[in-house]
């Protein structure tokens, strides 16, 4: 059967989220908040279609700091029926076109050490990452800005398909986890997130202290 690939409409929400789940069954979002990514300018989604069902996605945006703007490829999923049909690698390469498109610097993925299968996907499409590890920290909870205190680190804002919140990136001090909590309850994002380098230890240790839950560890992959 032909597969077709294309840039996501609103009408292709429910498809998306069914492919979501049946990929991330413990992910908890909706089917609304992938239309409200649709309908957002910074996000593009290209999906797999096969007879007009979704079998597969891949999101991406755009994240801006003061040396480079990076496209994020975010999230990758086929449906596990039709998965080892090349579908993956197919969305990758139309995902990669947009963001050369866009002019951004650097493409960039974020890969779960385990996941074997986007590991080789992407280093099929000349992704390359080192042997540098990182531990995803994050934190829901807010904390009153009558008591915030100056951030050293930056704050990046991105909405996704599974949250709205921040990425804390940069030069950041141990009491930046702090900080960025106090930032969270003046804004409408419900999560601040940072992949920590794991030799980083006193970082690591004050986002322990800070309450921020370990969640897993990745390799950063990236492309010019």
């Amino acid at each position: 059967m032909k597969i077709d690939y294309r840039v996501a409409t609103l009408q292709d929400a429910k498809g998306i989220y069914e492919v979501q789940q049946a990929t991330w069954p413990k992910e908890i979002t909706s089917s609304q908040n992938v239309q409200n990514i649709l309908l957002s300018e910074q996000h593009v989604i290209i999906v797999a279609a096969m007879e007009k069902h979704i079998v597969g996605y891949i999101s991406c945006f755009a994240t801006t700091r003061q040396t480079a703007t990076y496209w994020e490829h975010d999230q990758l999923a086929v449906h596990p029926n039709f998965r080892g049909k090349g579908i993956g690698y197919e969305l990758i390469t139309r995902a990669y076109d947009i963001g050369c498109i866009k002019g951004v610097d650097r493409h960039r993925a974020w890969i779960q050490i385990n996941n074997i299968a986007s590991q080789r996907v992407f280093s099929k499409h000349e992704f390359h990452t080192n042997i540098q590890l990182y531990q995803l920290f994050v934190c829901k909870e807010s904390l009153s800005t009558a008591s915030a205190t100056s951030l050293h680190g930056t704050l990046i804002p991105v909405q996704t398909l599974s949250y709205s919140g921040y990425w804390l990136e940069g030069t950041v001090s141990p009491n930046d986890f702090i900080a960025a909590r106090h930032i969270l309850s003046s804004h409408s994002k419900h999560i601040v997130g940072m992949m920590i380098p794991c030799h980083k230890h006193e970082l690591i240790e004050a986002a322990k202290n800070a309450n921020y839950q370990s969640i897993d560890f990745y390799h950063q992959w990236w492309r010019a």
